[in-house]
């Protein structure tokens, strides 16, 4: 019985990877994706409240999303947002 249920906890352990492996989700590469709190839209968002008028590039950056774009005034902005509690790391007025 102790040798079955041992058979068991390794074969289980040997698949368990392999299945996760499945399961995660990955880029149009192949690469890993970790999915976040905070999706690209809701970051833009979040930028939007913090002066963004216009976005001209949003990007996962460093691990945070760095939304850029212009003010209303027409100066150039950067915000920082961690994708996981949607606080403002850095914004940057130019």
């Amino acid at each position: 019985m102790r040798t079955l249920i041992l058979l068991t906890a390794f074969v289980f352990a040997a698949i368990t990877p392999a299945l996760a492996h499945h399961t995660e989700d990955h880029d149009e590469h192949g690469a890993h994706q970790h999915q976040h709190a905070i999706s690209q839209e809701r970051a833009v968002e979040i930028a939007r409240e913090q002066g963004v008028a216009s976005v001209r590039e949003v990007e996962m950056d460093d691990g945070n999303w760095k939304v850029e774009g212009s003010t209303a005034e027409g100066r150039r902005i950067e915000v920082e947002i961690n994708p996981d509690t949607g606080a403002v790391v850095k914004r940057e007025i130019y």
